[in-house]
């Protein structure tokens, strides 16, 4: 119960402010959200996400990686979602949609990014269309996540 208070008072009392080279902005409130960089702020994220991740593991379509059958990984706010069908991956988008909005959460589609693995026999050059949030997806052949090059 004490830490449960801790973080309460932590959060309602915090202020932030911005800094722009050497100029710092005026204090602000900040009464939502985790701090970047802050010690607890992964296993803050990982415990308002488990929801969601209980929900993806829901879902019937998932890739092996090795021996594991599984569609999501999850490290503090980022999420990589992967499926065997581009239908089946807009499945996944839109739970991940739903969870967002019944939960105060917003994906930032910027950062979003789509990667198509194919195999070398595959003839199909389509790109999926995919959205989140009523946007499209963006789709790459190379992006670095969690500081690892993924490549097509």
């Amino acid at each position: 119960m004490c830490f449960v208070r801790l973080l309460k008072r932590w959060y309602k009392e915090q202020t932030m402010q911005i800094q722009w080279g050497k100029h710092l902005s005026e204090p602000f409130h900040v009464f939502n959200g985790v701090r970047q960089e802050g010690v607890l702020s992964p296993y803050l994220c990982a415990v308002y996400l488990d929801d969601l991740s209980n929900e993806l593991n829901t879902i019937k379509a998932r890739c092996y990686i090795g021996e594991v059958l599984l569609n999501h990984l999850m490290f503090a706010d980022d999420i990589c979602v992967f499926c065997p069908s581009v239908r089946w991956l807009q499945r996944i988008l839109d739970v991940c949609q739903a969870y967002a909005e019944s939960h105060g959460i917003i994906f930032n589609c910027n950062k979003t990014v789509s990667m198509t693995f194919k195999a070398k026999s595959a003839k199909s050059t389509a790109t999926p269309l995919l959205k989140l949030g009523g946007q499209y997806v963006k789709s790459v052949d190379q992006y670095k996540y969690l500081g690892i090059v993924l490549d097509t």
